[in-house]
């Protein structure tokens, strides 16, 4: 305990520290998997696992080997997202990391602009745009160049989370519906949903969001104004760049699990 300036005891800040015990196995993933990535060049395979690492496997022979692990996460590495010879990824210990997809797996910068868990990513690597998705309503458009950042979703009083702004009307985003909150209820709802699905079209003009709560909202990331409100049946969980949009559940018979809801030609 210690005194502060009135004499009265105060107690001591607590500090938080983690520390990673590498596994026996080096070589090989100790958790399952959550994401993957395919380098079309290389034919390398990235794998994101529950581990908190990263790995590049080499499956152009007939027994597959690990090349580089990328460490540094200290928790769940929930996706994976390969930008020409940079790599993106994101965690449960609320960070984006962005890495050289090179032999030495150095990791370039870390952003923390989520609050609770980064579940998804997704970019327009034309543009050089990424959007990062999670807990409680959490949507971070960034700029790859600078890494800056704008919060896109939920609405806040100053939805800037980095030092400048990517695109000068980003800021006008709120709760994904192109205005702020009518109500505390509102404001609260927003709080409580989670995306876990993801997409961004080539052009970078329009990001899909997929929450828990049965809706896809499109919205465009250079203003933050909503583009339209998709009802699904279900709470979506995957989202495809491809020409179509695809969401269903985490359970039940595969009919339900992912159903094409709306054609839009590439996103």
């Amino acid at each position: 305990m210690y005194a502060n300036s009135n004499g009265a005891p105060s107690k001591r800040k607590e500090r938080k520290l983690s520390v990673i015990f590498r596994h026996t196995s080096a070589n090989q993933h100790v958790a399952g998997i959550e994401s993957l990535a395919v380098d079309p060049g290389t034919n390398s395979l990235y794998t994101a696992s529950r581990d908190s690492i990263v790995r590049r496997w080499n499956v152009n022979q007939a027994q597959p080997s690990c090349e580089t692990s990328f460490e540094g996460h200290i928790d769940w590495v929930n996706d994976v997202l390969l930008l020409y010879d940079k790599l993106v990824t994101c965690s449960s210990d609320k960070t984006v990391k962005l890495w050289q997809a090179g032999d030495e797996g150095r990791c370039l910068h870390t952003t923390q602009h989520h609050t609770d868990y980064v579940t998804c990513l997704a970019a327009s690597p034309a543009t050089g745009k990424l959007v990062s998705a999670g807990l409680r309503s959490e949507v971070i458009l960034y700029d790859m160049n600078t890494m800056s950042a704008v919060q896109l979703m939920p609405y806040t009083s100053n939805n800037s989370t980095g030092s400048s702004s990517p695109d000068p009307g980003a800021a006008a985003a709120a709760d994904g519906l192109g205005g702020p909150p009518s109500s505390p209820g509102q404001a609260q709802q927003a709080q409580q949903r989670s995306t876990y699905a993801l997409a961004m079209n080539p052009g970078g003009s329009l990001v899909a969001v997929g929450t828990t709560e049965s809706y896809i909202r499109l919205m465009d990331p250079r203003t933050g104004q909503k583009v339209m409100k998709l009802k699904v049946r279900m709470g979506c969980h995957m989202l495809s760049s491809g020409g179509s949009i695809l969401c269903g559940t985490r359970t039940g018979a595969i009919a339900d699990v992912l159903e094409v809801v709306l054609l839009l030609g590439p996103l």
